[in-house]
């Protein structure tokens, strides 16, 4: 958890700081298209703050659904744990703002984050460069 604390120290000294605790603090790249056929996407997430490195691969989801963790890297100067984790495909009905969670690494409660998923691009084509069945004397015309 994390909040305000302050320290009286007698007299008028006095100091006050902001407790941190243990966050995900970026997750890179920001966004992403990860509909489906995109094969997913690689994050890179990054916790400040942790105690110990975990014991277990850490678990970690994108708009509810799993996605897959490689071995996580804990540096214990820093307390910094860098987890890369691939996203599943998502319905284009997600796209917009998407919360990340991973778990795992504080115990009883998931750490949050907000990922941006995009849109992928509109299909296009030209009709007149649409061929049925190799036929190239006939072009398709809609409708």
């Amino acid at each position: 958890s994390s909040g305000n604390v302050l320290l009286d120290l007698g007299g008028f000294k006095k100091l006050q700081f902001t407790y941190q605790g243990t966050v995900v603090s970026s997750v890179t790249p920001p966004s992403g298209m990860t509909n489906p056929g995109s094969g997913g996407v690689e994050l890179k997430i990054v916790i400040e703050n942790v105690e110990t490195a975990p014991a277990t691969t850490p678990t970690v989801t994108l708009a509810g659904a799993a996605c897959t963790v490689s071995l996580p890297t804990f540096s214990p100067g820093t307390n910094r744990l860098v987890i890369m984790a691939r996203t599943p495909e998502l319905p284009v009905t997600d796209v917009g703002q998407v919360g990340i969670a991973v778990s795992g690494i504080v115990s009883g409660r998931d750490l949050a984050f907000q990922w941006s998923y995009t849109a992928p691009p509109a299909m296009f084509f030209k009709a007149d460069s649409f061929t049925i069945d190799g036929d190239a004397t006939r072009t398709w015309v809609s409708a």
